[in-house]
């Protein structure tokens, strides 16, 4: 279950003490009702006499004001410590559930390709530059279907490769990068795989190439596949896995998309891990806990960044640097005055990098791809995440990428 401060109960109001006036006001009046009473038996009795009138102005008033009193005070002290065990139950939630939002996982290494990349690039480092200096790879060109013209962006093609040939190419290269990495990892260690993908190709056309490149890439870890989509997978691995002894491998790709129009195509592979275990890989960044509006009013989004920027252990100023990924145009304007209002120093025309507009959208790599860019500079400062799934229907995602 995805932590929400806002499913807690409010705090149990205090009680209201017994007020002074009334219950002076309360004795003054019964022993007037009992004066009138007295004095109206008087008028019928002809032995009344001095005690019997006290008796029955004062004894019986003060007595039954004393009970009620008592009664008060007793109902009083029962609600004050039903309040003060409903806050502490309470506060045990709430310290239990900011615990559970603050876990995080470790980005031990990523690999990325997109058409930012060429094949020079070898370690990617033009790449990382050229992300950073928001260069445009999205362009008007033909797509793998139509001479046409549509602006979109493209892995770099060898020859006349098909779509299958370059993304076993592709994907190939992904998993070399990440088997040298789990080379220093222990053979034993599980691995947990999440694999996304979009595009034309079908499943079995995709598995096919998958299974290919996995028994080529000599990963030794037993593996064990998962399910999930986005950063809903890493919502529910923080809750359901966090103190195992396993690593989240996840590999993401969108190879000639259906719909070409604004699209990326792209393949991305991340090693994460538990922030509690001993990896042997020196932990590059934070990924901490992601955090989805609720719905799509600019007060859900509000929230959504706000509780984000609270499960990390740094101020919202010291948030310097962010990225946009499948992030509808329409929803722009908001989060640049949402930045504002968190006093986030993020300025959307040079420090927030839409992925969207340098690349197109990358379908199903997309929160991976920009968790990969952010994790590629986040040792200058801690990076912001805001995705979404291209659509303005969604509620929209955050989280934030720490420095290792």
């Amino acid at each position: 279950m995805a932590v929400n401060l806002k499913r807690i109960p409010a705090p149990a109001r205090q009680p209201a003490p017994p007020e002074g006036r009334v219950w002076l006001l309360l004795l003054l009046t019964e022993l007037a009702a009992a004066s009138l009473f007295a004095i109206f038996s008087d008028k019928l009795t002809s032995d009344i006499t001095v005690k019997n009138f006290c008796q029955t102005v004062l004894t019986f008033p003060l007595f039954l004001w004393l009970a009620l009193l008592i009664i008060r005070l007793l109902w009083f002290w029962g609600q004050k410590v039903t309040a003060a065990r409903w806050n502490e139950l309470r506060e045990q939630t709430v310290q239990q559930e900011m615990r559970r939002g603050q876990r995080s996982l470790q980005v031990l290494g990523y690999s990325l390709h997109s058409a930012l990349r060429e094949p020079p690039d070898s370690d990617g480092q033009q790449q990382w530059k050229a992300f950073q200096q928001n260069v445009q790879a999205i362009k008007t060109q033909a797509s793998w279907h139509s001479e046409e013209g549509v602006r979109h962006s493209r892995l770099m093609r060898m020859a006349d490769e098909t779509p299958e040939q370059l993304l076993s190419r592709i994907l190939g290269q992904t998993l070399a990068e990440l088997s040298l990495l789990l080379a220093s990892v222990p053979a034993d260690m599980p691995l947990a795989l999440l694999l996304e993908s979009s595009g034309s190709l079908t499943e079995s056309q995709r598995q096919a190439v998958w299974q290919a490149c996995w028994q080529a890439s000599g990963i030794r870890q037993p593996v064990t596949p998962v399910t999930g989509n986005g950063l809903a997978a890493v919502d529910n691995w923080l809750d359901a896995h966090s103190h195992e002894r396993a690593l989240l491998l996840v590999v993401a790709f969108q190879i000639d998309p259906e719909q070409p129009e604004h699209s990326a195509e792209a393949v991305v592979g991340l090693l994460l891990g538990n922030a509690e275990i001993t990896t042997g890989l020196r932990p590059l960044a934070g990924l901490h806990r992601p955090e989805q509006a609720h719905q799509t009013t600019t007060q859900d989004l509000r929230y959504a960044l706000a509780q984000s920027l609270g499960w990390v252990p740094v101020s919202a100023d010291a948030v310097t640097t962010g990225w946009l990924v499948g992030v509808e145009a329409s929803w722009h304007k908001a989060i640049a005055i949402e930045l504002t209002a968190l006093s986030l120093p993020i300025n959307p025309g040079r420090d927030l990098h839409d992925l969207d507009r340098t690349l197109g959208y990358p379908g199903a790599a997309a929160p991976w791809l920009a968790i990969a860019c952010a994790a590629g500079v986040a040792q200058s400062a801690p990076q912001l995440i805001v995705s979404g799934d291209g659509t303005a229907e969604t509620p929209l995602w955050s989280t934030v990428v720490m420095p290792g």
